[in-house]
């Protein structure tokens, strides 16, 4: 390596490194933007559309919200004691039209708070399973608790998404 290119490649890591501590200093002039999720939670907004969820005790199964959706992503099937809604969640491009449409207001979109549902639920299902359950158990666990109501969450917010 000659002389030449020896202090070339100096004056790019020295530009380099000027970068970073400017950087470095600046911090504390900034906002922080790290949202420390299980204790923090984030500002979201009202409009924001997450997990589908129906009153199954008010629907009526009229299925306008499977004819209204764009890419076919509802289908009314057949339950126990009727018709209801199930939504095909990977298909689904959340534009509110079954929401809108429903002549019950019984569809919407509701937000589940993640931590406290998943560790109830698990422990719920572990302890109704001799401690060992699946990830499909956990998830038919969350469906059926979802849709009748007894699980905690908030409507119009943000949530995880799953057949119902």
């Amino acid at each position: 390596m000659t002389w030449i290119n020896r202090n070339w490649l100096m004056l790019g890591i020295m530009k380099g490194l000027v970068v970073t501590i400017k950087h470095f200093f600046k911090i504390g002039n900034r906002p922080v933007v790290t949202v420390q999720y299980p204790y923090e939670r984030m500002e979201i907004a009202q409009r924001f559309r997450g997990l589908h969820s129906v009153d199954k005790n008010k629907c009526i199964g009229c299925g306008i919200c499977e004819m209204n959706c764009p890419n076919n992503s509802i289908q009314i099937v057949r339950h126990n004691k009727g018709w209801y809604p199930q939504v095909k969640i990977g298909q689904c491009m959340f534009c509110g039209l079954c929401v809108d449409t429903c002549p019950m207001g019984q569809f919407q979109f509701i937000h589940v708070i993640t931590t406290r549902l998943h560790n109830k639920a698990h422990k719920q299902v572990k302890q109704s399973k001799g401690g060992i359950i699946t990830f499909h158990q956990l998830l038919e666990y969350l469906r059926f608790n979802l849709t009748l109501g007894t699980v905690p969450h908030n409507h119009g917010q943000r949530g995880h998404g799953t057949n119902f």
